[in-house]
């Protein structure tokens, strides 16, 4: 028997985590928890009271392979992954600026198609801001693009008065929620003091956090050759009463 109890002295060193030696005092077992992955090597060394240290020991050899998912395959998987994405990313993000930008086109082109032919047979273009409470109207004059910037007010001072209860009326009944749309015929004066008549379309473009319009914009349309066809047809269907009451 070779054993000296209390006299023995073993230590033990991992190559690859420890940084120095640990004695092994009164245990049997050594024991690493939570190893990274690599490759190992235990050494052992032991020594008698007042003798020198033995050589060390190779007493494992330990190769640790890591989990399928963190595996040079799977690094390389996840990198052609990523790349991939990315690039189905970056591919639906131009594609959808391209529609993006095609529509936009679109809707310019037919605004400004809508606004020549608008124009163009002598209509309105207006944009009311509501608590500002001002007017602006597009035209076309001498065939150049015309505006001009009113306060409301000043705008229904060319109303005739006859129409303004209409016009509040319309417009009352549309910010309440009882029409999709503010609609009013009436008569404006022109600049020669004659009376023409217009009808006025427009819906709510903007509101507040209440959810109360704060900017309208519409049309206003010349409908005065209908107006006075209206007229004579009105005219018509009176001298027609008339005659056949005097049969």
């Amino acid at each position: 028997d070779f054993s000296y109890p209390g006299h023995d002295n073993f230590s033990f060193f991992l190559e690859g985590q420890d940084s120095s030696w640990t004695p092994l005092r009164n245990q049997h077992v050594v024991s690493y928890t939570n190893l990274a992955p690599g490759h190992y090597r235990l050494w052992g060394r032991y020594q008698l009271d007042g003798n020198r240290l033995e050589e060390p020991q190779l007493l494992a050899d330990i190769l640790i392979q890591p989990p399928y998912y963190r595996t040079i395959w799977a690094y390389f998987t996840y990198v052609v992954l990523t790349a991939l994405l990315l690039g189905l990313m970056t591919r639906h993000y131009f594609q959808q600026r391209y529609h993006d930008q095609r529509i936009q086109q679109e809707i310019n082109a037919s605004e400004k198609r809508l606004r020549l032919a608008l124009l163009g047979s002598g209509g309105r273009m207006w944009d009311w801001q509501l608590k500002q409470n001002r007017l602006y109207i597009t035209s076309q004059q001498d065939g150049d693009e015309y505006s001009e910037e009113i306060d409301r007010q000043q705008f229904y001072k060319q109303v005739h008065p006859d129409d303004l209860p209409r016009i509040t009326d319309a417009l009352q009944r549309y910010i309440i929620g009882e029409t999709p749309f503010y609609e009013a015929e009436y008569r404006l004066k022109n600049s020669d003091g004659n009376w023409s008549w217009g009808l006025d379309r427009g819906k709510a473009v903007e509101w507040d956090k209440q959810g109360n319009p704060v900017r309208m914009a519409g049309t206003l349309t010349d409908i005065s050759l209908r107006k006075r066809q209206e007229d004579q047809l009105r005219l018509s269907y009176q001298v027609l009463e008339s005659m056949n009451e005097a049969v």
